[in-house]
């Protein structure tokens, strides 16, 4: 059977071969932190209203999202690390988030297919990705929660919309209209939730780029051999690494 490789795979590897070994090969689940978490929760309140506009063409009332959102939360709630997060906090944040995508983006998405997963086999492995959003008119779009905003190049230096859109064109046979992130950036002690689009073309030297590297974790899997995190690397920690206790760093190989 041949890999299945995804952006989230890459990333988790070219950040850590061993993290990626101890999740993807060895079946290692970690708690979500509570980024994920709220993420997640906020991912879900955006999906529950676009998968029923498909067809009805008109969002959802605010507050049945709101209560989609929370549902999944206090689901996700006791299993998560909230380390030094306040839960009610991040609650608050997760509803003030999907709000905004509510009040300020939503009315304009026109979707086609949502959480539509996508596939290609190449020779080696099999490229594979959950596309948040596909639009009417060819736009892939993904949401995103960040505590910052996003560089205006970030669509044209980020390895999931090259991804996405090399399994579109393999996918649909012809080229996608572009590629949207959709970012909810969280409220500070001096700024509120702010709704930021970035939409861009992807070109074939992405898409290019995205093959070669989903070829070096594939022979890596093949070869068994994993590289550790950079010695000064601020995840490679206790406190940020969820596979800490297991790595031969943290002392319990």
């Amino acid at each position: 059977m041949k890999l299945e490789v995804t952006q989230s795979k890459i990333h988790l590897f070219e950040k850590c071969g061993r993290a990626f070994q101890f999740r993807y090969l060895e079946g290692v689940i970690v708690p979500p932190a509570a980024a994920l978490t709220v993420g997640r929760s906020v991912d879900h309140g955006i999906t529950t209203n676009l998968e029923q506009k498909i067809n009805t063409k008109t969002d959802l009332p605010l507050s049945d999202v709101i209560d989609a959102t929370t549902t999944i939360f206090e689901k996700e709630k006791p299993d998560t690390n909230w380390q030094d997060e306040d839960p009610g906090k991040q609650k608050d944040i997760a509803v003030s988030l999907v709000t905004a995508h509510h009040e300020q983006m939503a009315e304009s998405i026109k979707p086609l297919f949502v959480q539509k997963k996508l596939e290609h086999e190449l020779e080696d492995f099999k490229l594979s990705g959950t596309l948040d959003l596909i639009e009417e008119d060819g736009t892939i779009a993904d949401s995103k929660t960040a505590k910052s905003a996003y560089d205006m190049d970030s669509v044209g230096k980020s390895l999931q919309p090259a991804v996405y859109s090399y399994l579109y064109k393999e996918n649909f046979g012809k080229e996608a209209k572009g590629f949207r992130y959709d970012v909810l950036v969280k409220p500070t002690k001096t700024l509120p939730v702010r709704a930021q689009r970035i939409l861009s073309a992807v070109s074939n030297t992405q898409k290019e780029m995205a093959l070669k590297r989903a070829n070096v974790l594939t022979a890596a899997v093949r070869s068994g051999v994993f590289h550790y995190a950079p010695d000064d690397s601020w995840y490679c920690s206790a406190k940020w690494c969820g596979f800490w206790q297991k790595c031969e760093r943290g002392g319990k190989p």
